[in-house]
């Protein structure tokens, strides 16, 4: 920090000497603990008795168990900040333990003073200088912003949820650690079946704030543990005696797998229990988390739990409406992840590699994040693979390791303060370049990279396997910018793409599936078209010349 680009009024709000990271000479850990605390009990007091028995009627949850794992609730009424008040904790305690916001903090920390709705003049040097990278958020006094606001009468605190069902975390100690919360059909705030605590906000005490998996306290040493879907999921296999964590999604962080990796170690045997529905989402999900285990030597069985007439079944309604013993007899009858009929089709893919996170854990790159498999239509097909999957992001960013900056695939907002960064990975085939904007949240590959570059994907959301439309426009703008052989094959999915697009075949005879094929007429007029039409070598034969 460089004080002199201050003036005298905002060199208050300044430290002398930097800490760490923001709040880190604060020492409270055990004020934050408390607060989460009271706060988790505050909402469970305040849990109707209607909400109760609509928990216990929708996930077979019982009173006794709600009690237990403290389930709450959180109304319209704002009054958990005067509550947590009256138990004696400050506002400064409040907001570092993320169970309220206020716009003060947030102008500061996140806000572009140009470009927003709040109107604190005095502050307003402060987020500009940070917004320009003049200052880190470390640079800034966060007990001086709080005793300022509070001191005008400019803190006005609010608590993050509106009439929701509150499931607390605890970690692998059993403490509270993190909130998380469901919409009801009273719900009146933000979109979105789960809303979570915000551990992110650089004023938040991430040394207690911290998103556990859920059900960690419940794992021992070489004990049978599931691995399921969904926080009521586990909330069942708990009531009936089972050891379960979730991340609460199928499609899973890379934190959570580090966390997944290091739980699911010490048990024996691992199940994965996911969603059984007629699209197999919950299926994919768990054979993909099964090959993480695998890349890490760990061995796990999936369950496929009966669906009867339903479109789809979860290990909550299972245990709710079945004989929950039945459930053992499923484990018995469990087929080696590893051996699963689906396995080779939903698993991370043969061409990619592993990478290792920061906590040495493995992680295979997965079909949810690259679709870099080679479509096998027929035999003929099975020998064509298209190089555009092999590219590694090594091949396709210009810029080195080490860039931190704007995002140069098209900057996302009006605020540049370094968001995007590249930088280097070990991997088992030697180094790895990496890209993520921390503004959307989103990492990069090669696939993803240049779909945002040929102007497929905004960069706001880059991420997901490609449709049919995109790959045609990735592998034609990689062969265009000659990142792969001028003959390389082009993907069957970019066949079916061109057929429908131009019009070459009849819809009616165009698969479904992308995993279908046309018949050899119409796939050998859809490669002449792309070879004499658009002039494009399709890197394939045709099959009846």
């Amino acid at each position: 920090m460089t004080k002199t680009t201050s003036s005298s009024d905002t060199a208050q709000f300044l430290h002398d000497n930097p800490p760490e990271d923001v709040g880190a000479t604060l020492n409270d850990d055990e004020q934050i603990q408390a607060c989460l605390n009271a706060t988790v009990e505050y909402y469970h007091e305040n849990l109707p008795d209607t909400i109760a028995s609509l928990i216990t009627e929708r996930w077979g949850i019982t009173r006794d168990t709600i009690r237990d794992v403290n389930i709450g609730y959180v109304d319209g009424t704002n009054d958990l900040i005067s509550h947590l008040q009256k138990q004696g904790f400050s506002p400064q305690t409040i907001l570092r333990a993320g169970v309220a916001t206020d716009g003060v903090l947030k102008h500061v920390y996140s806000c572009d003073p140009s470009d927003c709705r709040h109107n604190f003049p005095t502050l307003d040097e402060i987020a500009r200088l940070r917004e320009h990278g003049e200052i880190q958020p470390r640079d800034i006094d966060l007990e001086a912003v709080i005793t300022w606001a509070d001191t005008n009468d400019q803190l006005w605190m609010r608590d993050w949820w509106d009439n929701r069902i509150v499931f607390p975390y605890q970690d692998g100690d059993g403490a509270y650690r993190y909130l998380i919360a469901r919409r009801t059909n009273r719900t009146d705030d933000r979109p979105g079946k789960y809303i979570k605590q915000t551990v992110k906000k650089p004023w938040v005490n991430d040394n207690v704030v911290s998103e556990p998996l859920y059900g960690a306290y419940t794992v021992a040493n070489k004990k049978p543990l599931i691995i399921t879907e969904g926080i009521t999921d586990a909330i069942m296999a708990h009531q009936h005696g089972y050891r379960a964590i979730t991340p609460a999604t199928t499609q899973v962080k890379h934190d959570d797998l580090s966390k997944l990796v290091q739980f699911a170690s010490q048990a024996d045997p691992v199940y994965i229990v996911n969603d059984n529905d007629t699209a197999d989402t919950g299926l994919k999900g768990a054979v993909t988390m099964a090959a993480h285990l695998d890349v890490n030597d760990i061995e796990s069985h999936i369950v496929e739990l009966p669906r009867g007439n339903n479109d789809a079944i979860d290990l909550a309604a299972f245990l709710r409406d079945a004989n929950p013993e039945s459930l053992n007899e499923h484990f018995d009858t469990a087929v080696r992840a590893t051996e699963h009929p689906k396995y080779e089709e939903y698993a991370p893919t043969e061409t990619a590699d592993t990478n290792q996170t920061n906590t040495g854990v493995k992680v295979a790159e997965t079909r949810g994040h690259i679709e870099s498999r080679i479509e096998d239509t027929d035999d003929m097909d099975s020998s064509y693979g298209s190089a555009v999957f092999t590219l590694s992001l090594n091949d396709v960013c210009e810029i080195s390791a080490g860039y931190r900056g704007d995002n140069p695939l098209g900057h996302v907002g009006v605020s540049h303060s370094n968001y995007f960064s590249v930088f280097k990975e070990a991997t088992s085939n030697g180094p790895r370049l990496r890209a993520y904007d921390h503004k959307t949240d989103y990492g990069y590959n090669a696939l993803t990279w240049l779909a945002c570059e040929c102007g497929v994907r905004p960069t706001d959301s880059p991420g997901g396997s490609l449709s049919r439309r995109e790959t045609w426009a990735v592998w034609k703008y990689a062969k265009e910018q000659q990142l792969i052989p001028h003959d390389d094959p082009i993907p069957a999915k970019a066949i079916l793409h061109v057929a429908d697009e131009y019009n070459i075949v009849s819809p009616s005879d165009i698969p479904e599936s992308d995993d279908g094929r046309l018949d050899e007429t119409d796939y050998d007029k859809t490669l002449t078209f792309i070879d004499d039409d658009l002039g494009i070598p399709p890197g394939r034969p045709t099959i009846t010349n």
